[in-house]
This record gives structure tokens, C-alpha cells and sequence, in this order.
């Protein structure tokens, strides 16, 4: 059932991919109507929306951020400052990927707009990722900047990279659907509906330092069945017992 979900969730992002590849600029209202029609209200899939974060040169960050505000959006602001030492753990980088549209653009959404993903190491790794093998990679586990305000456990990424169609090789940007773990497992639990299962998922590897969602149930605690498995050419361990019987068949 999650292995579906992710599927369903890189489908619509190599859809999005195509739109931008072929254009040299889509508008926020083309975004706009384009991720409607796709996802209707947004929460399809258990993702929290579609989005869209061009690769940047750092250098070319404070422009990026002008052209941004005399468009469109006077309030477009890069955040963390793309400069700064702070932000870069004291490592010089190349790009930046901050986030410009994000549908739909609910409270928690408009949280993000603006944010440079490529600052984080776990969100930057993924991407990386993405960019080598021209294929959706999912990050790890990572704390949302929607949930920055009220956290509401964690969350992942999955992204898409978008290659300019004009330049061949030359990525543009990604196309990117935010996560939230619980959100998500629970989108998945809709395709079997069996309220005595208990599910705990893992990034990578079995250890409480890497729970990323968790679903729990009643009764006694039976024997687990674990199992790894490919989300967006990234690992998961999925451990699951079902609480009721008290044991699970193969």
C-alpha cells in the first residue's frame, strides 16, 4: 500500500517534469491550474501539494530574489540566507533551490515559499540524487518547514528533476511533493483498511532515532514482521504485528 502511494506521488511529479522541460517559464498561475487538476485539494496521496524549486547558483541568488519581488511576489525572500556560514556549516556550496511555488497554497504551504532546500544536508542529498541518476529520489526523514510553527512529527520529500529541454543534460530544478510520515502511512492504511495492524516505519534502519511514522493498535503485542522497502530509491524497514491475534502469516 505505501509502495503504491509513492508510486501514485512520482507519477504526478514526472507529469509535472514534462510541463516544465518543455517550457522555458511557467507562470504561478499555470502552476496553479495545472497541480488543481492533478490533485484536486492537494491532500491526493498523502501528499501535502506539488511544488516547484529551481537550481540556482548561489551567486545569483540575491538577483533571483529581486526579479522574484518585482514580479508577482513583493514578499519573495530567500530563506536561510544562502551566505551565510551558519547555514552552509561553514562549507562554501554552488546551488541554491529555493522553493517558488507550492500548490495548494494553504497556511502551511505559504510557510515554505521561499525556503532553500539545498541548505539542508538530508533534502541536499536527495537531490543530488536525483540530479546523478536523472531519476525521484525521497529524502530522509526530515522535519517540514510547513510544521516549523506546530511540529506535527516528521516528514520526507520526494523529488523529480527537471531537465531543460532545450539544453540537454542541463537540470533546471525539481519538481517536489512535501510529506507528512503520519499523514502518508495513514493515506496508505485507506487501501486495506485492517485496524489491527500495527505499523511502525523506519528510515533506513530499525532504531528509534530513525521512526518516522507510526500507526499503533490494540491488544497483545504479538510477534513483528519486518520488511524493507523502496520509496523513491530510498530505503525503508517496515515493522508490522498484528495486535489482535497476536501473530502474523506469510
Amino acid at each position: 500500500a505505501m509502495q503504491r502511494r509513492v508510486t501514485e506521488n512520482i507519477a504526478l511529479l514526472r507529469a509535472a517534469s514534462a510541463l516544465f522541460s518543455t517550457q522555458p517559464e511557467v507562470s504561478a498561475g499555470q502552476f496553479a491550474e495545472f497541480s488543481s487538476d492533478l490533485q484536486a485539494s492537494g491532500n491526493l496521496y498523502g501528499s501535502l501539494g506539488l511544488g516547484w524549486a529551481p537550481l540556482v547558483g548561489v551567486s545569483q541568488t540575491p538577483a533571483f530574489e529581486l526579479a522574484k519581488r518585482e514580479g508577482n511576489d513583493p514578499d519573495f525572500a530567500i530563506f536561510p540566507n544562502p551566505f551565510s556560514a551558519d547555514t552552509n556549516g561553514g562549507v562554501e556550496r554552488e546551488f541554491a533551490t529555493p522553493i517558488v511555488y507550492l500548490e495548494p497554497l494553504t497556511r502551511a504551504n505559504r510557510r515554505a515559499i521561499g525556503f532553500d532546500m539545498y541548505s539542508d544536508p538530508v533534502r541536499r542529498a536527495a537531490m543530488d540524487a536525483a540530479m546523478d541518476t536523472g531519476r525521484p529520489v525521497a529524502s530522509g526523514k526530515v522535519r517540514l518547514v510547513q510544521d516549523r510553527v506546530s511540529p506535527s512529527g516528521y516528514g520526507f520529500l520526494i523529488y523529480m528533476p527537471v531537465v531543460d529541454g532545450r539544453r540537454r543534460g542541463t537540470v533546471k530544478g525539481f519538481v517536489f511533493s512535501p510529506l507528512r510520515a503520519k499523514d502518508f502511512l495513514a493515506s496508505a492504511s485507506e487501501l486495506y483498511r485492517n485496524d489491527d495492524i500495527e505499523i511502525s516505519v523506519f528510515d533506513g534502519a530499525v532504531g528509534p532515532e530513525n521512526l518516522i511514522a507510526q500507526r499503533l493498535a490494540d491488544g497483545t503485542t504479538g510477534t513483528a514482521l519486518e520488511r524493507r522497502i523502496d520509496v523513491g530509491n530510498h530505503s525503508w524497514v517496515i515493522r508490522v504485528s498484528d495486535k489482535k491475534v497476536g501473530s502474523l502469516s506469510t
